[in-house]
């Protein structure tokens, strides 16, 4: 995550996920620090425009491991 602040426990803003090979970033209306240290942040969406939420769903989904039932 690139910001010009520190970011800490508690505070809201607004963030931008820039996917490779998307061309326009997802915007998370309201995120939440859930927790912050030396390994990076932890975010909850709090807001996320439904536009926005269908392709952060559709990526979720590329990203989970394929399960295979046998």
């Amino acid at each position: 995550m690139d910001s010009i602040i520190s970011p800490f426990t508690g505070m809201q803003l607004a963030i931008q996920l820039h996917i490779p090979g998307e061309p326009q970033p997802i915007l998370i209306e309201n995120a939440a620090v859930r927790w912050s240290g030396s390994a990076g942040i932890g975010l909850e969406f709090l807001t996320v425009a439904p536009p926005h939420q269908d392709r952060l769903d559709r990526m979720i989904q590329l990203l989970q491991p394929k399960t295979s039932i046998q």
